[in-house]
């Protein structure tokens, strides 16, 4: 390919026709000027066989000899057999997917939904949601949930372990299923942590659950003529 005349800085500064200006020095470097005025650099190269023109900034933002190294490498990569056109692309279409990826929460809520019919108990739906909204949203819900980490899910879970056991292990479980699907569903790379959830949180280091108070024998009559008196099947069952 023939190179154009190489021209220095200062010719660069005083271009002022619209259209593309070669400036050497590497082949199909070139300025574009637009009807405005308005100046940027355009590297003409084929990639893949096909003639492109590539953006390599502004001028005068972008110098000529900055302008010179992006074009000899887009030159070099396209001959190594990268195609820089695809990589931008791709690197586009991560950005998009990291911009859209879901919160924590927004990725809970939507968990909830789709497993929600297969749940036996109705009261199932209100549970898991009061108790991620309880004590994991506020630790990390408005986080990417491909970035949550076992830190994030721990502290949420220590919060209530010494008081709150019973409850802790609900909410540890109902957190490592929803990693986990967000895992299999391609969303986080990361799982769910649930085997080193288990080895942090077992039931020997929760809070013990001691036994219901007891009443004296000598109460019982007041106790059952008060049982009595109450209404519903629960209290029909104790009094049997």
């Amino acid at each position: 390919m023939r190179i154009a005349k190489e021209i220095g800085a200062l010719a660069i500064s005083r271009l002022t026709d619209t259209g593309f200006h070669s400036v050497g020095k590497v082949a199909g470097l070139h300025l574009r000027i637009s009807p405005t005025g308005a100046k940027s650099w355009i590297m003409r190269i084929t990639i893949a066989k096909k003639r492109c023109d590539v953006g390599l900034g502004a001028y005068p933002a972008v110098s000529l000899a900055s302008a010179r190294d992006k074009a000899q490498k887009l030159r070099d990569d396209v001959g190594n057999g990268i195609n820089p056109m695809a990589a931008k692309k791709q690197a586009k279409e991560l950005t998009v997917k990291e911009s859209n990826a879901p919160t924590f929460e927004e990725y809970a809520k939507g968990y909830i939904e789709r497993h929600a019919f297969a749940w036996k108990n109705p009261k199932s739906h209100l549970q898991w949601s009061n108790t991620l909204a309880t004590y994991a949203y506020p630790y990390f819900g408005a986080k990417k949930i491909k970035d949550v980490t076992l830190g994030d899910v721990t502290t949420a879970i220590d919060a209530i372990w010494q008081t709150k056991t019973d409850t802790a292990n609900k909410v540890k479980g109902r957190i490592a299923a929803i990693l986990g699907d967000a895992m299999d569903s391609d969303v986080r790379l990361l799982g769910s942590f649930k085997e080193a959830l288990e080895r942090r949180f077992t039931r020997k280091t929760g809070k013990k659950r001691g036994q219901h108070p007891s009443i004296h024998h000598s109460k019982i009559g007041a106790f059952m003529g008060q049982l009595s008196a109450k209404g519903g099947n629960a209290a029909r069952c104790l009094e049997f």
